[in-house]
């Protein structure tokens, strides 16, 4: 039996690891994610990876002393999309809109 259900499920626990905890790899993306990545969040979709990028630096400045855990994470039986639940700790600088209080 192997550790990770998937070759995603070990993807998404470096992208993880590189993009949003310190020290902060932002050029992981260029190996992790495709051309045609989307992320949908609130304010919409973000859109390949340079724009990506930008979002990521963006929102991990907002969180100082950003750490990232997954709780939980599991493929589909084909392998081809990982679920992940996480947690996001670190002191508030203005994420989401939210006033910058330095608050954990």
């Amino acid at each position: 039996m192997a550790l990770f259900g998937s070759h995603g499920e070990e993807l998404l626990t470096e992208f993880w690891a590189k993009v949003y905890n310190l020290p902060q790899d932002l050029d992981a993306i260029d190996r992790l994610c495709t051309d045609d990545f989307i992320l949908s969040n609130p304010d919409g979709e973000v859109v390949g990876r340079a724009a990506f990028k930008e979002w990521a630096r963006n929102f991990t400045s907002k969180i100082r002393d950003i750490r990232l855990k997954s709780l939980d994470m599991f493929s589909g039986a084909d392998g081809t999309r990982v679920v992940s639940r996480w947690v996001v700790t670190g002191y508030n600088q203005g994420v989401l809109g939210s006033p910058p209080d330095d608050r954990p």
